[in-house]
C-alpha cells in the first residue's frame, strides 16, 4: 500500500509541475505601517477593518499592531482602498486609505480631522509580502508569546502551552513529553529558525529552554505537515524567534516567582544590529523545602498536599541571539543556547514499606546538559525568500542508579539546511531545499548490556559466565560505542492557485549512511475556499523518521533498521466569524517499521543469530476527530474550547512469562529463545487518551491592567496492564556449580495480566488559575504582580500517575488475582507567586 501511495502522490507532483503555467493571478499584498494621530491616549483605541475579521490595537506612539503579533508593526493590506474604523471612548471615526503599488510607507490617520497622509520622513525598509492570495493551513495552530504569557498552569511558557491544543494527549504535571495524534513522544520534530533542536523542554517539562520574551510565536502542525519539515513521522512544533526589534531604545524584563527567576535584555547596536540575551535558573529545592516545612505544621489534607513532593528538578538555561540587517532584504543571525537539567528524588516524602517494588529508586539520578550554536542568513524580497542555516547541537546525558552508571551519552549533530521559496507568478510558488546532517553518538553502557563475548561464549561454564558478569557490575565496567551517521535529504513543493482551489504537491527524499536506504515521501494537499473566511483542506502523504542512532549502532543495536514510516490522511475545515475561529478536522494514521525491543534478547547467554536487540516489527494505527472554537485576541478576551476524540493502537509482542515481569528472586533468562516464536497482537497505545476536553479563557477586567485566566481540562485515563500476583519456587546458586534447584521457600512475585493495556487509570481533571495586575510608571516601566496557581484540582481530585504494589499485602489468596495496589499521585497544589518587571 505504501508503494502505491508513493507512486500516486509522485504522479500528482509531476502533474502540478506541468500545470503551473496556467495559474491565474491574484491581487498583490503589501506591507505597511499605520499610525494614529490626534489622540492623547491610545490605550483604549481599537481599530477594525471593514470586510475583514481583523482587530488592531495601538501602542503608545499610535502604531497599529495585531494582538496576535504584538512585537510587529508591519501590517499586510492588498492594493486598493481599505476602510479603517477607529473605535475610541468618544465614538467611532472612519478613514479610507488607497494603497498603491510602490515602496511601503507609514500611513498616518489623523483622528482630529483631515485625510490620511503618507509620511515621507518615515519611509519603511519593509518589502512586499511574498506571494499573492493568502492561504492558511487549516491544520496549523498558532500561539503567540503574548497569549502564552497569561495562560494559567504553564508558567507563561510558550512551548508548554502547546499541550493545550487538540490532538495532544495530556501528560502528567511531571512531564511535557508530547504524545500527538497517537504518536510517541519521540515522533515530534522541534524546529527553531531552521535548526532541529531535539527536546526543548527542561526536566519534568515545567519550562522550555526558550524564554517567552525571545519567541515571537509557535506554529503547531499535529500531522500532515509541509515537506520543508522532515525526519518526523508524527508532528512538528516550529518555534519562530523574534527578528523584528525596536531599535531606538533598550528593552528588558525580569521575571521571578517562588520556583524560578530569569530575565531578558534587548540591546540595539546601532540602527542595523541587535543583541538579545536571556537566562533562567530554578530554585525548586528551596521552594519545596519551604512548602514541606509549612506542610509539617499545617494539619489536615492541605498540609499533606504541601508536603507531598517526591521529585525535585533543577535547571538553568542561557541564550543569546545576534541579528544584523545590512539592508531591507537581508538578515544574518547568530544563536547560542545552553541548558542543564538535574533530577533527584526526595525519598523523605515517598513513603512505602517495600521500596523494592516501587517504580522509582531512591538512588536514581539524572543529569543532562546541551548546547546549540547556529548561523542563519535570510534573503527576502517580493519574489524570493532564501534561508541558509548552519548549526551544531551537542548533548550530554548521564543516568545512574545505586552508584552504577546505567547510561552515558554525548551525541553531537552538525547540519546545513538550505530552503528556497520563489514566486514564479502571482498564482504559483515553488519551494525547494536540501539538508545535510552528521550525527555522532558517543555512549557507554554497563557490560551487562553489551553482550560482551566473555559472557556469551558457550564453551565457558554457565556459572563462570554469571560470576564474571556479576563481577563486572560490581566494578562498574562499561563498554564505549561511537557510531556515526551521515544523512542527506532533498525536498520540493508547488503551491498552485486555481481560483477557489489550491493544489500543493510535494516530494521529499532522504538517504542515510548506516542503513544505506533511500526513503521517498510524496505528499499532497488540496484546499478549497468556497467563500471568504471558510476553507476546506484534504491532505495526505508519507512521513519517514530515522531510528535513533543508539538503536542502529553496530555491535549494540541493529544497523539495518529501516526508517519508521507513517501514512497520514486528514480532512480539515476552518471558518472565521464574529471574532471567533472554528476548526474541525478528522485524521487517520497508519504506522509501519516501528522499532521494538526484542523481548527475548539475551545479552549474557548465547542467543540465536536471528535475535537482534531491536526489531522493526511493530506497527500502529490512530484515528480521531478534533474540534476547536477559538476567540481571537480582541475585546480583552481570548481563549479556546477544544475536544478530541481519538483511538490509537499498537501491534507488538504480547506479554509472556518471559516478558516484562517483575522477578525479585531470580534471573529470568531466555538462553537463546527466538523472537519469531513469540505471539504478536494489537493492544491500545500506552498514551491512548480517548476523550480530551480543554477550556481556556483569559479576560482583561481593566484594560492593560487586571487580567484573570482559567484553564480546566478533563480527559479519560491512559491505559495500563493489570498486574497479577503469582508464586515461584526459589532457586539458589552454590559456588561455581550450575544452578541447583533447591526448594527453600515459596515466594510471591508479579506478572503481567493476560490482556495488555486492558485497564485504564481514572479520568484526569485539572484546574489552574492565573491573576495578573500591572502597574505602569512613566510609560517606560511596567510591573506585573501575578499569582499562577497550579493544580488547584488537588483540593478535591487527585490524579493518579501510577500504581505501587506493596509486597507485604500479597498472600496465598492473591495468587492469580490482580495485586493490591496503592496510587502514586501527580504533583500537588503549587502556588507560584511572582513579579514581572518590563522596561
Amino acid at each position: 500500500m505504501i508503494r502505491i501511495l508513493r507512486a500516486l502522490l509522485a504522479a500528482s507532483f509531476l502533474m502540478g509541475t506541468v500545470a503551473f503555467p496556467q495559474a491565474e493571478g491574484a491581487p498583490a499584498v503589501r506591507a505597511h505601517r499605520i499610525q494614529l494621530a490626534g489622540v492623547r491616549d491610545f490605550s483604549s483605541v481599537t481599530v477594525l477593518v471593514t470586510g475583514r475579521e481583523t482587530f488592531y490595537s495601538a501602542d503608545e506612539a499610535g502604531f497599529l499592531y495585531s494582538p496576535l503579533e504584538p512585537s510587529s508593526r508591519i501590517l499586510a493590506f492588498p492594493d486598493g482602498p481599505t476602510t479603517f474604523e477607529i473605535v475610541t471612548p468618544a465614538g467611532r471615526v472612519t478613514r479610507t486609505v488607497s494603497f498603491a503599488e510602490g515602496t511601503p510607507e507609514t500611513v498616518v490617520l489623523d483622528l482630529a480631522g483631515g485625510a490620511p497622509r503618507k509620511d515621507a520622513a518615515k519611509k519603511m525598509d519593509a518589502v512586499d509580502v511574498l506571494g499573492g492570495k493568502h492561504r492558511d493551513d487549516p491544520s496549523r495552530s498558532v500561539l503567540t508569546a503574548s497569549e502564552a504569557r497569561f495562560l494559567p498552569g504553564t508558567g507563561g511558557d510558550v512551548l508548554r502551552s502547546v499541550m493545550n491544543f487538540p490532538g495532544v494527549a495530556p501528560s502528567s504535571a511531571l512531564s511535557t513529553g508530547l504524545n500527538i495524534r497517537g504518536g510517541g513522544r519521540n515522533d515530534v520534530l522541534y524546529a527553531y529558525d531552521g535548526m532541529r533542536i531535539g527536546n526543548p523542554f527542561h526536566g519534568m517539562g515545567f519550562y522550555s529552554v526558550f524564554p517567552t520574551g525571545s519567541v515571537e510565536r509557535v506554529d503547531f502542525y499535529p500531522g500532515a505537515f509541509p515537506a520543508s519539515f522532515g525526519d518526523s513521522q508524527g508532528a512538528v512544533i516550529d518555534v519562530k524567534p523574534k527578528t523584528e526589534h525596536e531599535m531606538d531604545r533598550l528593552h528588558g524584563e525580569l521575571d521571578a516567582n517562588l520556583a524560578i527567576a530569569g530575565g531578558k535584555l534587548d540591546l540595539p547596536l546601532g540602527r542595523k544590529a541587535h543583541l538579545t540575551l536571556g537566562g533562567r535558573r530554578t530554585y525548586y529545592e528551596a521552594y519545596l523545602d519551604l512548602m514541606g516545612a509549612v506542610g509539617a505544621v499545617v494539619p489536615g489534607d492541605f498540609g499533606r498536599m504541601l508536603n507531598d513532593f517526591y521529585i525535585v528538578p533543577f535547571f538553568w538555561d542561557l541564550n543569546a541571539r545576534f541579528d544584523w540587517k545590512p539592508d531591507a532584504e537581508n538578515r544574518v543571525s547568530a544563536v547560542f543556547i545552553a541548558s542543564r537539567d538535574s533530577l533527584k528524588l526526595n525519598p523523605r516524602r515517598y513513603d512505602s514499606p517495600d521500596q523494592a517494588t516501587n517504580r522509582l529508586s531512591q538512588q536514581f539520578t539524572y543529569d543532562e546538559t546541551w548546547d546549540a550554536q547556529g548561523l542563519t542568513w535570510v534573503h527576502e524580497n517580493a519574489r524570493l525568500r532564501n534561508q541558509l542555516t548552519v548549526y551544531r547541537h551537542h548533548n550530554t546525558n548521564d543516568q545512574t542508579a545505586e552508584g552504577l552508571s546505567l547510561f552515558s551519552a554525548q551525541p553531537v549533530n552538525a547540519s546545513l539546511v538550505e530552503a528556497l521559496e520563489v514566486k514564479l507568478n502571482p498564482g504559483l510558488r515553488l519551494g525547494a531545499g536540501l539538508e545535510y546532517s552528521f550525527l555522532e553518538y558517543a555512549f557507554t553502557v554497563p557490560d551487562f548490556a553489551t553482550g560482551a563475548a566473555r559472557y556469551r561464549d558457550p564453551s565457558v561454564p554457565l556459572a563462570t559466565r554469571l560470576s564474571n558478569f556479576q563481577s563486572a557490575i560490581s566494578r562498574g565496567e562499561s563498554t564505549p560505542f561511537l557510531p556515526r551517521r551521515h544523512g542527506a535529504s532533498l525536498w520540493a513543493d508547488l503551491s498552485l492557485d486555481l481560483g477557489a482551489f489550491t493544489l500543493t504537491p510535494a516530494l521529499r527524499g532522504a538517504w542515510n549512511s548506516v542503513s544505506g536506504l533511500v526513503d521517498l515521501d510524496p505528499r499532497l494537499s488540496i484546499s478549497w475556499t468556497p467563500r471568504k473566511n471558510l476553507e476546506f483542506a484534504l491532505k495526505g502523504g508519507l512521513y519517514s523518521q530515522l531510528p535513533m542512532l543508539l538503536w542502529a549502532a553496530n555491535g549494540f543495536g541493529t544497523p539495518d533498521l529501516p526508517a519508521a514510516a507513517s501514512v497520514h490522511g486528514a480532512l480539515a475545515a476552518k471558518a472565521e466569524a464574529g471574532g471567533f475561529e472554528f476548526r474541525l478536522e478528522g485524521y487517520v494514521k497508519w504506522m509501519t517499521n516501528q522499532v521494538l525491543y526484542n523481548p527475548v534478547f539475551d545479552p549474557i547467554f548465547p542467543s540465536a543469530a536471528d535475535n537482534p536487540r531491536y526489531l522493526p516489527t511493530g506497527a500502529g494505527r490512530a484515528y480521531g476527530l478534533e474540534f476547536m472554537a477559538r476567540r481571537k485576541v480582541a475585546d480583552r478576551l481570548f481563549g479556546w474550547f477544544s475536544y478530541s476524540l481519538s483511538r490509537s493502537d499498537r501491534f507488538s509482542y504480547l506479554p509472556t512469562d518471559n516478558a516484562w515481569v517483575t522477578r525479585l528472586d531470580r534471573f529470568d533468562l531466555n538462553d537463546g529463545a527466538a523472537y519469531t516464536n513469540l505471539a504478536m497482537g494489537w493492544a491500545p497505545f500506552g498514551r491512548d487518551i480517548e476523550h480530551n476536553l480543554t477550556l481556556i479563557a483569559s479576560y482583561e477586567f481593566i484594560p492593560k491592567r487586571l487580567r484573570l485566566g482559567v484553564r480546566a481540562t478533563a480527559s479519560s485515563g491512559a491505559p495500563y496492564t493489570k498486574v497479577v500476583v503469582d508464586r515461584q519456587v526459589a532457586t539458589n546458586l552454590v559456588g561455581t556449580l550450575p544452578f541447583l534447584a533447591q526448594e527453600i521457600s515459596t515466594n510471591y512475585f508479579l506478572r503481567a495480566g493476560d490482556v495488555p493495556y486492558g485497564e485504564r487509570y481514572p479520568w484526569r481533571l485539572t484546574l489552574d488559575i492565573r491573576l495578573d495586575y500591572t502597574f505602569r510608571i512613566a510609560k517606560v516601566l511596567e510591573i506585573t504582580v501575578y499569582a499562577d496557581l497550579w493544580n488547584l484540582h488537588d483540593f478535591f481530585w487527585k490524579n493518579v500517575l501510577a500504581y505501587n504494589y506493596p509486597r507485604e499485602k500479597w498472600g496465598p489468596a492473591d495468587v492469580g488475582r490482580e495485586a493490591t495496589k496503592t496510587p502514586f499521585y501527580d504533583l500537588p497544589f503549587m502556588p507560584l507567586l511572582g513579579l514581572l518587571v518590563e522596561f
